[in-house]
């Protein structure tokens, strides 16, 4: 018989625990119990990896979350041990935890009791319920999640996790008073009550269970401890089931029903043993004046061209579907101006008006208005009460008395609260209905922060419309015959536009008016940034984008108002905090105030942890800014701090990585500028990985600007990342850059670097005849100066864009002239760099034996100078000289051994070449199932870097396949089994170990 499974249980309703067949797992370390909570608690879920960073980190993530995250997670797997650890599953986008039911999670254990319980007092069952709620209350340890440190996981879960709690006593408390056992009533809610001292329902609780054991006094005085409390920290009277309570007990009538029931027909019901009270005087309860009170409709009407957001609708419904009993939901949508809050907010207000059927109120708060008079929350409070039926007679004086009003008329009706276009935290407070049964909806474009720590808004930011709604809103304006006419126009008008709502809108409607117009010229005249403020001027300031950007522009405070201009000369795509703080020239605890300042306007969005960026249209209202209130010598001042900004760092990381570039060094940044340093080479990877598409930017913006020397500066450190990562086009195009401010500066030696750059990106390509072009132009160069060894490593690149291109003899000749220019070099690993390629040479020639003795020399050398990476190329060309020789076996030690090093390093081009060597060699051993798997691992990698040999790795594969009476599936780039393993690997040796790498690059 197999073995029986394990016993897995799992605990969050207390501390974090963890058991395998009852003995208990320990996890010391608290950012994995954090992880593994964060997961359990969306069980069977993926939980999205930058969420999970928010938690762990408390929404501070370190810079290189990533693969922090990744490796936290391989940790917590360690920890949990093989049977447990392997539930830990990886799924897009982020990580999953597998359970095998609800009986190994405390957390769904508890929810399927009190639906048991739930189920059982509906046919009035009292002591199945009891049973089952008391089984579900004994599942708590303790307080749930008591040893998770993470705030942010705490705040937004613990709320829903104690409410449960106290609802499960709640209705125990219930049970156990229709089976009349008050006694055990009192004991159960003053334990809980003690810790909640506002919650209405424990205090009708407790005094039914003090009327049935005859202690009528302490009944009325928990109603005047629960009025006292209310009003004086609250502002609020006792709802109508306390006051009802608190009438009967005083007219010595019967305990009323339950909320909701009539007469209670069971004999065990605690209001039928309640004695009746004398009293000398007749009681009269409290009764508020009768109002006339209208229902009020004020919603506008619905968004005539509304698309889309499909997403964001159903995140806003779930919100209200799954809210807590009890509370009132307030969903707060943020985002920049344009991108259509309000139309939002008003399509979902009147999709969710049925569910609210005592009315809909609404207010336009103008907190961004132009005219710079927003709406008062006094002025809101009294057209609310207007709408309400309150009228001058019964309408208090003061304005907190007015707020205390219009709470306690929604205090129990279902009114949703559209508050549109607020300032801030502080202009919709005042406006927040008091009842459990209202829906508030607020939009700003502020974000509402303070909203959400204390009154418990969810908040929700409005990005762009993608390219699909953008399709659809212009077809709603137009016509899809006209659309699907013009569709290259189309597409460029939705490019231009860049997903801005408004602007969309205004470029549609301006063509709708003009149908004799084509799209293409109305594209057009939106090519020039700057130039599309222009076009889409409307002349109305709601509309205006100019305009509208300025009502958000004005409220900064003036060094957030100065960044934000001076974000109009960043080239982009996006920028850190110590860039800002370089560009404005300020300290980075002001960079970091002033950034927070603009996303809190969403003028800037915080789109990953520590990195921001703008609209493009933002972006262009900022450089107009920029050239109106800055000094053109401020702006340049501001360009050449980024610049050495981003140089610098640069030249830090790279050094971090598998070759520093020795023969760059730039010169001191100057005054203002905040380095951005990484501290290990895996931060040094990570950094380099988000920067990658803003130091392109500002390759290009570098040439623009006249700053040639940091553009061959910059261009000539990325080549080391882009090297590492196999992104050889990105090499190519910016060492195409580099040459042309080289060639400005008449800097023939830079020439001669960007042309052996680029011969190298290029023959990487698989371009090989302009790969030797560039290669001989830098040979040429570098003979004028005479400089040995830059003439050597150039004619290594040769020597192997000619091997590629199967001219063995010529790459022969090359490897041997760059051998003898490194006779007499004292530096042993240029030697042994060119030796390996004179071997490689001889090998692919047929002259195995001396081919593998100049690679084993060579080999020898690099250990001696202790150069990691030389060891890993020579391991992998004495894998195919074994491999040309037919020593299989000898090849794929040397492969695996290659591999491991290339691992260290990163480097996805050559460990797909060599997880390729492994493959070939297996093939040849007989084993197609090794060899079937590692093909499909190396094509993931070098398909994803389009390598030259994916088309022929894909053909082995499929050969393999086919033999095998199997389908071919070559994997899509990524998703290949075994690659997450690879890239898990792929992590860059420590600097220590390393001296250079291929040649090409120095």
């Amino acid at each position: 018989m197999p073995d029986p499974l394990p016993q897995i249980w799992f605990g969050l309703l207390g501390p974090v625990s963890v058991t395998v067949d009852g003995a208990p797992v320990p996890l010391s370390a608290a950012r994995q119990r954090t992880l593994l909570a964060a997961l359990l608690l969306k069980a069977g879920h993926a939980v999205d990896s930058e969420d999970l960073a928010d938690q762990i980190w408390d929404d501070e993530p370190p810079a290189a979350a990533a693969s922090t995250l990744r490796s936290h997670v391989l940790r917590l797997r360690r920890a949990l041990g093989p049977v447990v650890g392997e539930r830990i599953r990886t799924r897009p986008p982020g990580y999953l935890i597998e359970l095998q039911g609800e009986a190994e999670l405390d957390l769904l254990q508890f929810g399927v009791l009190r639906r048991r319980a739930q189920e059982a007092a509906a046919r009035r069952d009292w002591a199945a319920a009891a049973t089952y709620l008391r089984e579900a209350l004994g599942l708590w340890r303790g307080p749930a999640l008591d040893d998770v440190p993470a705030g942010r996981l705490r705040d937004r879960e613990l709320p829903s996790l104690q409410e449960g709690w106290i609802q499960a006593h709640e209705r125990l408390a219930r049970a156990d008073l229709e089976l009349g056992r008050p006694d055990e009533v009192l004991e159960l809610i003053m334990r809980v009550q003690a810790e909640h001292p506002y919650r209405e329902q424990l205090s009708c609780l407790l005094m039914r269970a003090q009327v049935a054991t005859g202690r009528t006094a302490e009944a009325l005085a928990e109603y005047a401890r629960l009025r006292r409390t209310l009003v004086a920290d609250l502002g609020v009277e006792p709802g109508e089931q306390s006051r009802a309570l608190q009438a009967a007990i005083l007219a010595g009538s019967p305990i009323p029903d339950w909320p909701g029931e009539g007469p209670a027909g069971s004999t065990g019901h605690a209001g039928s043993t309640a004695a009746p009270l004398a009293s000398s005087t007749p009681f009269t309860p409290f009764t508020p004046p009768t109002l006339h009170r209208p229902t009020p409709h004020q919603l506008p009407g619905t968004p005539r061209h509304f698309v889309g957001r499909t997403a964001h609708l159903r995140v806003l419904t779930e919100m209200v579907d799954s809210a807590t009993p009890g509370a009132t939901v307030i969903a707060a949508i943020g985002g920049l101006a344009g991108t259509g809050k309000t139309a939002l907010a008003l399509h979902w207000a009147w999709q969710m008006a049925d569910r609210f059927p005592d009315g809909q109120l609404y207010v336009n708060l103008r907190g961004f208005d132009p005219s710079l008079t927003p709406v008062a929350p006094a002025e809101a409070v009294r057209g609310f009460l207007d709408a309400l039926g309150v009228g001058p007679a019964h309408l208090p004086v003061s304005l907190q008395a007015q707020v205390a009003l219009y709470r306690s008329l929604l205090a129990d009706k279902r009114v949703l609260v559209v508050l549109d276009n607020a300032r801030d935290d502080e202009h919709v407070r005042l406006l927040l209905p008091g009842g459990p049964l209202c829906l508030v909806v607020v939009t700003s474009r502020t974000q509402l922060t303070g909203l959400a720590a204390a009154e418990g808004a969810q908040l929700r930011t409005l990005g762009p419309l993608t390219a699909d709604e953008s399709r659809e809103l212009l077809a709603r304006h137009l016509g899809r015959a006209r659309t699907s006419a013009q569709p290259a126009a189309v597409e460029e008008l939705i490019s231009r536009c860049a997903g801005l709502a408004l602007a969309t809108s205004i470029v549609a409607a301006r063509a709708a008016a003009y149908p004799q117009h084509s799209l293409t010229a109305a594209a057009a005249q939106l090519r020039d940034a700057c130039g599309r403020l222009d076009v889409l001027e409307t002349g109305d300031p709601a509309t205006d984008p100019r305009s509208v950007f300025s009502w958000s522009y004005r409220h900064l405070s003036e060094p957030a108002a100065r960044l934000f201009r001076l974000l109009g000369v960043h080239p982009g795509p996006d920028i850190s905090l110590p860039a800002a703080a370089s560009l404005a020239g300020v300290p980075l605890r002001e960079a970091r105030s002033a950034m927070a300042e603009l996303a809190r306007a969403h003028l800037v969005t915080e789109h990953v942890p520590g990195r921001f960026e703008s609209h493009d249209l933002v972006r262009a209202y900022a450089q107009e800014l920029a050239e109106e209130a800055d000094t053109k010598e401020d702006r340049h001042a501001a360009v050449h701090r980024y610049m050495d900004h981003y140089l610098h760092a640069l030249h830090h990381s790279t050094g971090l990585l598998d070759r520093p570039m020795s023969n760059i060094h730039p010169a001191p940044p100057c005054p203002g500028v905040t380095l951005d340093q990484p501290g290990t080479d895996v931060e040094a990877l990570e950094w380099c990985d988000v920067s990658q598409r803003v130091l392109m930017a500002v390759v290009d913006a570098s040439v623009q600007t006249g700053f040639d020397t940091y553009t061959w500066q910059l261009a000539g450190l990325l080549a080391v990342f882009f090297d590492q990562r196999g992104r050889w086009q990105n090499m190519a195009d910016a060492q195409q850059t580099a040459l042309l401010a080289a060639e400005r500066l008449g800097d023939r030696f830079a020439q001669a670097r960007a042309h052996r750059i680029l011969g190298y990106a290029h023959g990487r390509m698989g371009n090989y005849e302009t790969a030797e072009e560039h290669l001989l132009a830098a040979v040429a160069i570098f003979e004028t100066f005479a400089f040995k060894g830059s003439m050597s490593q150039s004619r290594q690149g040769l020597a192997w864009v000619l091997e590629m291109q199967g001219k063995y003899q010529e790459a022969l000749a090359q490897a041997e002239l760059s051998l003898a220019l490194m006779e007499t070099s004292p530096a042993m690993s240029d030697r042994a760099s060119s030796l390996n390629v004179v071997g490689r040479c001889h090998a692919r020639l047929g002259d195995y034996q001396d081919g593998i003795s100049e690679c084993r020399q060579a080999l020898d050398l690099f250990k001696q100078t202790d150069n990691a990476m030389g060891r890993a190329e020579t391991c992998y060309s004495l894998g195919l000289a074994y491999q040309w020789s037919g020593d299989q076996a000898a090849a794929l030690g040397m492969f695996r051994e290659a591999l491991d090093l290339f691992y260290r390093f990163g480097d996805r081009h050559y460990i797909g070449e060599s997880l390729t060597g492994m493959a070939d060699a297996h093939a040849a051993l007989g084993d197609r199932a090794a060899a079937v798997d590692l093909w499909r691992r190396a094509l993931a990698i070098l398909a994803d870097i389009r390598h030259p040999d994916a088309e022929r790795v894909r053909e082995s594969l499929r050969e393999a396949q086919s033999h095998h009476g199997q389908s071919p599936r070559p994997p899509e780039p990524g998703t290949s089994e075994g690659l997450e393993e690879d890239e898990a690997k792929a992590k860059p040796v420590k600097p220590a170990a390393i001296i250079s790498r291929s040649r090409s690059l120095r």
